[in-house]
């Protein structure tokens, strides 16, 4: 495979070792054999030999060559070799998981918007009907336990049924397209939690959207569906007794499989993103600028545009059966032809000017964001240590807290919406309107921007027919409000979305900066309307680091392609300013806080350092040996969760790479247990076989387990990545980041094993860089926040994460 710039991949294999140039091939051959390196791994030559290291091959001793056969029996009869980023799956399978995700997403987005129209509905009626008969503070103690009551039901959800489904999931869902292990990230679990959650939480008035958590909606249900399809394709029966005997263990390969299922999440969160919007385009585009993953085939492309064109066709057909129009619950304005919202030569320098006033906004809007859940984690982390000593759940502290701010959120909305006397003649096609103190037939402009569903108040904001409704001074005084109270939601244990609040703050300056324009200077300009988007486009542009994405759905929203010239610079201006002070967007700042892993495709410093060799991040790993007693594989799986162990031969070889999952199919297959359908997921197959297996051992351990031996080297990968340990960290850093290996391992010229090297390591050393940058912004955490947000993952990438920081002088790398 090319990487497009010149790479060398130095691959050891069985004593004998490879030089693979990426780009520009040329490999040192000698006279009688020729070999060709490829992307998977190497078939190899006797007489191949590359130059290297500052040393050549010498050639093997008699009592070597004895040693060499003898390893090569056990390479012989390895019956698996991983295919990474290629899953190979038949094209029904491919397709029926892509129409089914479709049909998924799109019936779930339908069921989340109705619940949600009919609590908002509920909740609107009654509190228009309380104030009429009773007066505002009733009603708003009416609105108030509603809306602690929802949220309170999402927090509990959240907390003790899925805690990884707090905030919007991207941040997670980044980190697992990009190639890392997230535990519990999509199960059957998180996609209950995610769906109730998300509908509670959006109408319980936080101010909040639904975009993130149904991009992760969408995730989850291709990933299931995925899983459920491919699961038949990736396994394969392999014999493991050479003599004829009936023992046969039933492997994944674990390289198609996530592959497989990674595509399945790519698509399932562009369905997501393209029901919400009603835009096919915009969200395969959503997807190809926020998660980027490891490698966007061409196929992935189609499926992904086909598979958001589904849903939404899946959304409208659902929206038309009940008898309503699917634009109506969208941030979507249909003109009626007798204006043409356009633009002039003369808004340009204006709408110049507001994008750079809010790329400078949106870096403090999204650095004080950054810190109240920096704030919130270590309130997590309090309530988790006095729950070891006081009798309360853990999440007790946080469920109060999260009451406490919804209530409070809600108080400050209703109070300040009948403050507010901003009565306007109420159109006959506004259903969702709010009355409160207004005359009949006429509504609250301000209460109905601060109480609706925030597509709604944006829809009102954009709209020609509401422009000149809205006073210069409700605009400011909602937009204080309501920017305020958005930047305190991070950390808030329910399903949260950051991207449509900060669309509405955008609209709000946008809207007020157009209105102050027109009536302080009485200029010829566009609409407010006009100003209100453009001002969605900048603040989106440098809230998300996003470009072409946020003009195609602002362009579907107001149904208006005059707009796109304009948009185009305003999101370039915004985001050239934002990048000045950051170069992370919000949920790149969340991955640092979270501890997520993620690789960007560049290397980082510390990577580039001339220094950093394979031999100095590389850490030491459990090894295995090519045959080992049930007792032993036991004791090294209960020692660490590490997930590849290295095979090491007797002469100290390294002979390959063997995954966590296929020691407990092993394991498995020789307690006599039968695997469940379920335990094909990997993340969840530790906790099912182990268990199960140890106490069959522990109840009656068999007579000759010290004498009959697993064959490991039958389920090994005969071919992992391999690097030598003096290549250079910056020219081994692509083999992860581009390639999507999980780990490699590190052997001397003559096959020795040194360390391995996995993605984790490389993901903790940009993961500090990005830290000592962000110091300076004052949004890193100390040593000890590092040290508790790696709790998140398991022992032995902590164990690899100190050994990596820790070691100053590299291996001996002499042969």
């Amino acid at each position: 495979s090319s990487l497009g710039s010149r790479q060398t991949c130095n691959m050891s294999f069985a004593g004998n070792r490879d030089m693979c140039l990426e780009g520009d091939v040329m490999v040192q051959e000698r006279e009688s054999a020729q070999s060709t390196v490829s992307a998977g791994g190497t078939q190899q030559s006797p007489s191949l030999s590359s130059s290297g290291a500052g040393s050549e091959q010498a050639e093997p001793s008699g009592r070597d060559t004895n040693r060499s056969q003898e390893d090569q029996a056990y390479l012989n009869s390895s019956a698996t070799l991983s295919r990474p980023q290629a899953h190979n799956l038949p094209g029904r399978v491919i397709w029926s998981a892509t129409l089914l995700t479709a049909v998924g997403v799109g019936c779930s987005n339908f069921l989340m918007v109705w619940a949600c129209y009919f609590l908002q509905t509920f909740k609107l009626t009654a509190l228009q009907v309380v104030y009429g008969e009773v007066g505002i503070a009733t009603a708003a103690t009416l609105l108030v336990s509603m809306n602690v009551a929802l949220a309170g039901v999402a927090a509990v959800l959240v907390l003790f049924v899925a805690p990884i489904c707090a905030g919007g999931g991207m941040p997670e869902v980044k980190g697992y397209l990009n190639g890392n292990k997230v535990a519990d990230l999509f199960t059957k679990r998180t996609l209950f939690v995610r769906f109730a959650g998300t509908i509670l939480a959006v109408c319980s008035g936080l101010p909040i959207g639904r975009e993130g958590p149904t991009i992760s909606l969408g995730c989850n249900i291709g990933y299931l569906l995925t899983q459920w399809l491919a699961a038949p394709h990736v396994q394969r029966r392999v014999q493991l007794d050479a003599t004829g005997a009936d023992r046969c263990i039933s492997i994944v390969d674990e390289e198609r499989f996530s592959q497989a299922r990674r595509v399945g999440c790519t698509v399932g969160g562009a369905a997501g993103m393209a029901s919400i919007f009603d835009a096919p385009i915009g969200g395969l585009l959503y997807m190809l600028e926020e998660v980027s993953v490891t490698t966007w085939a061409p196929e992935l492309t189609f499926r992904t545009f086909a598979c958001g064109a589904s849903a939404v066709l899946t959304n409208v057909a659902l929206m038309n059966l009940a008898g309503r129009d699917s634009k109506d619950f969208l941030i979507f304005y249909q003109g009626d032809g007798s204006k043409s919202r356009g633009w002039q030569w003369i808004d340009i320098a204006f709408f110049i000017a507001l994008a750079a006033v809010l790329g400078l906004f949106s870096r403090l809007y999204t650095r004080t964001m950054v810190a109240v859940f920096s704030f919130r984690q270590r309130l997590a982390r309090w309530s988790l240590r006095r729950a070891q000593t006081k009798f309360w759940p853990a999440g007790l502290p946080q469920l109060a807290e999260c009451a406490v701010f919804t209530g409070a959120v809600t108080c400050i909305f209703v109070l300040l919406a009948a403050a507010l006397d901003n009565c306007h003649e109420r159109p006959t096609n506004l259903e969702d309107a709010v009355q409160l103190a207004c005359p009949e037939g006429q509504y609250d402009a301000v209460a109905t921007l601060l109480l609706s569903l925030p597509e709604a108040s944006i829809q009102k904001l954009y709209s020609e027919e509401h422009a000149g409704r809205f006073r210069f001074s409700s605009l400011a005084t909602t937009f204080v409000a309501y920017t305020t109270c958005c930047v305190c939601v991070p950390g808030l244990p329910v399903p949260t979305g950051s991207f449509i609040p900060a669309m509405f703050v955008g609209a709000l300056v946008g809207k007020g900066f157009g209105k102050l324009l027109t009536d302080l200077l009485a200029l010829p300009l566009s609409d407010d309307g006009t100003f209100a988007v453009v001002g969605s486009a900048a603040m989106l542009g440098a809230f998300t680091h996003q470009t072409l994405a946020i003009v195609v759905f602002l362009v579907e929203c107001v149904n208006n392609l005059q707009l796109i010239s304009p948009l185009m610079v305003t999101v370039a201006v915004s985001h050239v300013v934002t990048k000045a002070f950051s170069k992370h967007g919000f949920d790149e700042e969340l991955i640092l806080l979270k501890g997520v892993p993620f690789l960007d495709r560049k290397p980082p410093q510390g990577v580039k350092d001339s220094e950093a060799t394979a031999a100095k991040l590389c850490a030491a790993a459990p090894s295995l040996p090519p045959e080992a007693s049930c007792e032993a594989v036991m004791q090294e799986l209960r020692a660490t969760t590490a997930g590849e162990f290295p095979v090491i031969s007797a002469h100290g070889t390294c002979l390959g790479l063997v995954t966590r999952r296929r020691l407990e199919d092993l394991l498995q297959a020789d307690a006599g247990l039968r695997a469940s359908a379920d335990d094909v997921d990997e993340e969840l197959h530790s906790t099912t076989v182990l268990q199960p297996v140890m106490e069959q051992l522990s109840e009656d351990p068999p007579s000759t387990s010290s004498a009959a031996l697993l064959p490991i080297f039958r389920i090994m990968d005969p071919a992992p990545w391999t690097v030598l340990p003096n290549m250079p960290a910056v020219r081994l850093y692509p083999l992860f980041a581009r390639l999507g290996a999980r780990a490699a391992c590190v052997i001397s010229s003559q096959g020795k094993f040194h360390g391995i090297l996995t993605r984790s390591l490389l993901a903790t050393a940009g993961r500090h860089d990005h830290a000592a940058d962000a110091s300076s912004d004052d949004v890193a955490l100390g040593s000890e926040d590092v040290d508790e947000e790696a709790g998140r993952m398991d022992a032995s990438t902590q164990h690899d994460m100190r050994l990596s920081l820790r070691r100053e002088t590299p291996q001996d790398t002499s042969a």
